[in-house]
């Protein structure tokens, strides 16, 4: 597709790069504003942000590298180690890890705050799923997190050295995409009708419902990532997310809903 956005002299921009930023910005636009219909702290987020980002890029990296372990650690050398942290050279992360990274600061900053955690992850997965759809357009156009090989008419052909198959893939990028969109304006319309009522509720259902699409499209991917035998690492994760999700949803209803 278009893996590289433009390219003006020394300064080139890809297509992932891009749409991470655009991603990340429009989460902090978006939790903003829904922070302010909340009544909840900006000062909180203008004091932790840089810590947020910062772990999100750390998190990011190390499942960057974890997924591509074949490239970062062909040999056990000084030299793997410093292409593994160099990401100045090589800006690639993961923005699942990302994600993880920063709900790992975000909540840490919560607790030493003392912020009402219900409220502010009521309003965190709308953005997170809003700016995951956004990052999934960039993918779609670097060439990463493709599909498997399909005959069917989904298929569509990727002229880039990224994607290993010549014949047609699922584009999952598309199928992340299009979720995220709509879970996040289901998300909102829920957060619109039940608001200060189930604090919490929400972000549990969220991840819930994500859990499951993400370990559906993962079915379907075809690009290389850590395996755990013949299981790919992602959707392990995945069914992990969606045990937890849906102990901690029967756990939430059995004791705010009658």
């Amino acid at each position: 597709m278009f893996p590289t956005l433009f390219h003006l002299g020394f300064l080139k921009i890809s297509s992932l790069t891009f749409f991470s930023i655009l991603a990340l910005f429009a989460f902090f636009i978006s939790i903003i504003y829904l922070a302010k219909k909340s009544r909840l702290r900006i000062q909180f987020l203008a004091s932790s942000y840089k810590g947020m980002v910062l772990w999100g890029l750390i998190g990011g990296r190390l499942l960057e590298v974890l997924n591509n372990l074949n490239y970062y650690w062909f040999e056990i050398s000084i030299s793997s180690l410093y292409k593994s942290i160099a990401i100045w050279q090589n800006p690639e992360i993961s923005f699942t890890g990302f994600t993880i990274g920063f709900i790992i600061y975000f909540l840490r900053q919560i607790y030493y705050k003392q912020e009402n955690l219900r409220k502010w992850a009521d309003i965190f997965i709308i953005s997170i799923l809003l700016s995951l759809g956004i990052y999934a357009i960039g993918t779609f156009l670097s060439g990463v997190n493709y599909g498997r090989v399909t005959e069917s008419f989904l298929g569509i052909t990727f002229n880039n050295p990224l994607v290993k198959y010549t014949l047609p893939v699922y584009p999952t990028q598309i199928f992340a995409s299009l979720y995220s969109f709509l879970l996040a304006i289901y998300c909102y319309y829920q957060y619109i009708k039940t608001k200060h009522k189930l604090d919490g509720y929400l972000f549990l259902q969220g991840i819930f419902l994500f859990s499951i699409l993400r370990f559906t499209e993962s079915l379907f991917r075809g690009d290389d990532v850590l395996m755990i035998w013949i299981v790919r690492f992602p959707t392990i994760l995945s069914f992990i997310a969606i045990y937890l999700a849906f102990k901690a949803l029967n756990k939430y209803e059995k004791k705010f809903i009658k």
